[in-house]
């Protein structure tokens, strides 16, 4: 599976000198969390999130100001809640480094990389930065709470292609919880890592319990003499 397989392509975006207010305003429209800032040429230049608004709201000024940030404030750094706090349009709000991914990049990848680096969404864009959609956590795990018999269903439906699986195989299965159990057995043992793989790329498909034999050992490489 592919980022552009479970990837949203109609995605919510704003220019970065649309105002304050249609910014909140298309974000609780649509009922999201976040929505790239784009250029004119629909490259990603940046992103907004809730976190950013609130930081609009929050430190405008009103409010008593905790310690840390105003010890950050006079140390001369920028902390970036100080310039939200001021921001009339897109460009003042939103935060320019934004964690992209390419639509051919492996699902389960981009899904490690959400996990270890704490983000919710990837930004989906082509070779020149230009928006092609949006994938957040909840899209990845779709694909791991199919149904129990769509499995079975997907699974049947691969082991009966012949023209995808090896030949020779005489493999039985069965699906609890996402985990698939293979029994049975192959022709090599290079036939069995083939058929656990493809299973285990199925949607739905949480782990493998593979019981699967081969019948004879793999064959050597033929050689050919030389003259």
């Amino acid at each position: 599976m592919r980022v552009r397989d479970v990837m949203t392509s109609d995605v919510v975006s704003v220019a970065p000198d649309t105002p304050f207010k249609e910014v909140v305003s298309a974000l609780l429209r649509r009922g999201i969390s976040a929505t790239p800032v784009l250029d004119a040429e629909r490259r990603v230049v940046g992103i907004i999130t809730e976190a950013d608004l609130m930081a609009r709201e929050v430190y405008d000024g009103r409010r008593r100001r905790p310690l840390r940030l105003i010890a950050e404030y006079f140390s001369g750094r920028d902390p970036g809640w100080l310039r939200r706090s001021e921001a009339l349009v897109a460009r003042e709000l939103m935060t320019r480094a934004v964690h992209t991914v390419e639509p051919e990049a492996d699902v389960r990848q981009a899904a490690r990389r959400m996990l270890e680096e704490n983000i919710k969404r990837l930004v989906v864009v082509d070779h020149s930065g230009r928006l092609i959609g949006i994938v957040t956590r909840a899209d990845v795990l779709r694909l791991f709470y199919a149904p129990d018999s769509a499995v079975v269903e997907a699974v049947a439906e691969l082991l009966a292609d012949e023209w995808r699986v090896p030949d020779g195989i005489d493999v039985d299965y069965s699906v609890l919880d996402g985990i698939v159990r293979l029994e049975g057995s192959v022709h090599f043992p290079s036939d069995r890592t083939v058929v656990e793989h493809m299973v285990q790329g199925l949607p739905g498909v949480v782990g493998i319990d593979s019981r699967l034999v081969a019948r004879e050992p793999e064959p050597k490489p033929s050689t050919v003499a030389r003259v």
